[in-house]
C-alpha cells in the first residue's frame, strides 16, 4: 500500500511513502488530502506526478534518460561522428 498526500485540486503529489510501517505521518495543509492506494511507488521518474483518484495509481511524464556520451564516443568510428556526439551532449547541457 502507498500512502499519498496531494493537492485536492490540481492532483499534484507532494508525497509519498511506501513503508506501511510508518503511514499515518503525512500531515496534509490546507487543500491537501492523504490517500491509500494498492501498490508501490512509481518505477519511472518524473518532474509531475499526479494522482488518478478513479484508478488508484500515480501518473506523469516520465523522464527519459539522456543517451550515455561517453560508450558512444568510446564506439564513434570517425572525427566527424565524436563532433556530433559532443555537440549533442553541449545541447543538452543549456
Amino acid at each position: 500500500m502507498l500512502e499519498i498526500l496531494y493537492h485536492v485540486t490540481s492532483k499534484v503529489v507532494r508525497s509519498w511513502n511506501g513503508d506501511e510501517g510508518a503511514q499515518g505521518n503525512l500531515k496534509p495543509k490546507g487543500g491537501e488530502r492523504v490517500a491509500i492506494i494498492p501498490g508501490g511507488p512509481p518505477s519511472f521518474r518524473s518532474d509531475d506526478f499526479r494522482i488518478d483518484l478513479v484508478n488508484k495509481q500515480i501518473t506523469g511524464t516520465p523522464i527519459e534518460e539522456p543517451p550515455d556520451y561517453k560508450d558512444l564516443l568510446e564506439r564513434a568510428t570517425s572525427d566527424a561522428e565524436r563532433l556530433d556526439i559532443l555537440s549533442r551532449a553541449m545541447r543538452l547541457k543549456e
